[in-house]
C-alpha cells in the first residue's frame, strides 16, 4: 500500500461528525446573559439561571441539588449524575459571586431540600424563555466564557465533569489560544 494513502475506519468518520456538530453549536456572549439575568426580578428563575451561568452544570445536576451537597464554608458544591443508572459525583468549586447568592437563596432550606425543585422541562422553558437557548447552550456558554478568559483547560474539563479531555477540548475550535501570545514569549535573540 502506498504510504502516502490514509484509510480511514467508520470510527474515524463518526468522530469527524462529532467535531463538525460542535463547531455548530451555540453560546450566548457574556454581555448579553449578565444583561437578560439582571433583568429579571429576585427569585428562582433569576437564582436558576445566575446559578446554570456561573456554575456550568448540566441541568440534571442543577435540578437534583441538594442544599446540604453546597459546602458554603469551602465554596464547595458536591454534583451529582446519572449514568449508565449510576450516580457519579463530582466537587466542584463555587465563583466567590455566586456563593452569597445561593447562602442568601437556600437559607430558609433544608438541609435535604433541593435548591430547584423543578423539572428538566421546567428549566428548559425558563432559560429559552429568558435567553432564546437551551441550558445546554448555557453550559457551552460558560466553557466559552471561560476559555476566553484564559481559563486552564485542565481545571474545566473536570469542572464540566466530561469524561474525556477531548471532549473540553472540542471548545478550542470555538476559542482559539492566541498563538501570537503564545509565540511573543519565545526569545529569538541571545541576550
Amino acid at each position: 500500500m502506498d504510504k502516502d494513502v490514509v484509510v480511514l475506519s467508520k470510527s474515524d468518520l463518526i468522530k469527524q461528525g462529532i467535531t463538525t456538530k460542535l463547531e455548530s453549536r451555540k453560546y450566548l456572549d457574556k454581555e448579553f446573559i449578565n444583561y437578560k439575568i439582571s433583568a429579571l426580578p429576585m427569585g428562582q428563575k433569576r437564582m436558576l439561571l445566575t446559578y446554570l451561568w456561573m456554575s456550568g452544570v448540566r441541568v440534571t445536576e442543577a435540578v437534583n441539588l441538594v442544599k446540604n451537597q453546597i459546602d458554603f464554608n469551602k465554596s464547595m458544591m458536591t454534583v451529582k449524575w446519572l449514568k449508565s443508572r449510576k450516580y457519579k459525583e463530582r466537587v466542584v468549586p463555587i465563583h466567590s459571586r455566586l456563593l452569597p447568592l445561593l447562602q442568601i437563596y437556600t437559607s430558609s432550606f433544608k438541609a435535604e431540600a433541593k435548591v430547584f425543585p423543578i423539572t428538566r422541562q421546567r428549566v428548559y422553558q425558563i432559560t429559552q424563555e429568558v435567553l432564546g437557548c437551551s441550558p445546554h447552550q448555557l453550559r457551552h456558554s460558560f466553557a466559552v466564557n471561560w476559555l476566553r478568559g484564559k481559563g486552564n483547560i485542565v481545571v474545566l474539563h473536570r469542572i464540566l465533569g466530561h469524561a474525556r479531555l477531548q471532549t473540553t477540548m472540542e471548545y478550542l475550535k470555538i476559542v482559539p489560544m492566541d498563538q501570537l501570545e503564545e509565540l511573543e514569549k519565545i526569545n529569538f535573540w541571545s541576550t
